[in-house]
């Protein structure tokens, strides 16, 4: 027979038991409904983190500094082909001398030998090796084998070479000068003309020496090689503006005060100046120089003509050094 107070206490942890077991239940619901929550809501969060990720992926980064792309407006050529050590010892500077004045929006095209200039010219000339493995502002330009066996004038007037020009506005240039950092002169002045050269005395002074330095139009070179196909021994720029002068009237030739901005000692500083001036007294070839002393650096002893170059007179070099002679008091 079970006792009334038996009865109490087995009541009594039942009643315990059954609440622990609410309890725990409740709890559980709680913690399970709680995360349920905490899911959903965590994911809008990482979708949105990723959602932001991709659209920074797609903007450009900020670089304030990166060099934006520029449309090309000419092209400033140089032609390399065999030439003797004391003239191709001038290749890096030249290059350099035209990256320095031709603005951004044009590049350096270079045509040259491949198998002379790594054999001949390349050892000697680490900055140039330099320049040709990767310069963002110089194109190199391959001459086919066969032509590398050409003279250079016939060269200078073959089609392949003005087809593969990158620009319809070219600037030829050579190292028997230099562009003058100091001009007076816009590039601008010269871009509507056909054909501007240096000055000279042929055909009153129109068209200019073009044996350095010169602008053309590609289109116009191909038209007159295509109308008149070279047969004569003519230098390049002597055989097209005879052509050209032919029919002045459809061309756009320069003339005498247009070559005198181009490449003229007058009372601008030109473009640029070319070959060793001879005709030039002392006093007028030192101011020039003064002024443009790019072309110092292409000829280091220019107060001479005779002091340097294939044929060198040593007697006249010697007699117009002053170290070498009797030495003034206040020094040379």
């Amino acid at each position: 027979m079970v006792s009334s107070g038996s009865t109490f206490w087995r009541f009594i942890a039942v009643s315990f038991a059954v609440a622990f077991l609410a309890q725990t239940l409740l709890f559980a619901t709680y913690f399970h409904h709680s995360a349920s929550n905490a899911d959903q809501n965590a994911v809008p969060a990482v979708q949105a983190f990723v959602v932001d990720s991709k659209k920074h992926d797609d903007m450009e980064p900020s670089t304030p500094n990166r060099q934006l792309e520029t449309v090309l407006e000419g092209v400033a050529v140089s032609v390399m082909l065999k030439a003797p050590k004391w003239f191709h010892r001038r290749y890096t500077v030249m290059l350099h001398n035209a990256l320095a004045n031709f603005p951004i929006s044009w590049k350096i095209q270079v045509f040259y030998n491949d198998r002379w200039l790594e054999k001949d010219v390349l050892p000697l000339h680490p900055g140039l090796r330099k320049m040709k493995s990767g310069h963002d502002r110089i194109i190199w330009t391959q001459i086919p084998e066969k032509m590398t066996r050409w003279k250079p004038k016939d060269i200078m007037k073959s089609v392949w070479l003005w087809e593969n020009m990158e620009h319809d506005n070219v600037f030829l240039f050579g190292g028997n000068g230099a562009f003058c950092g100091n001009t007076d002169v816009s590039l601008d002045r010269f871009l509507s003309y056909d054909y501007a050269g240096a000055p000279w005395n042929a055909y009153g002074g129109n068209g200019g020496d073009g044996s350095s330095h010169s602008f053309r139009h590609r289109s116009v070179m191909l038209e007159i090689l295509k109308e008149h196909p070279p047969d004569d021994g003519d230098q390049d720029y002597k055989y097209f503006l005879k052509h050209m002068m032919k029919d002045s009237t459809k061309y756009k030739i320069a003339d005498r005060d247009t070559t005198l901005a181009f490449g003229g000692v007058s009372n601008v500083t030109p473009l640029l100046l070319s070959g060793t001036q001879p005709h030039l007294n002392f006093t007028t070839r030192e101011s020039i120089l003064f002024i443009c002393p790019e072309l110092k650096v292409i000829f280091p002893s220019l107060h001479e003509p005779t002091c340097f170059g294939a044929h060198p007179k040593p007697e006249t070099c010697q007699s117009s050094i002053c170290a070498l002679n009797d030495i003034p008091p206040q020094g040379c």
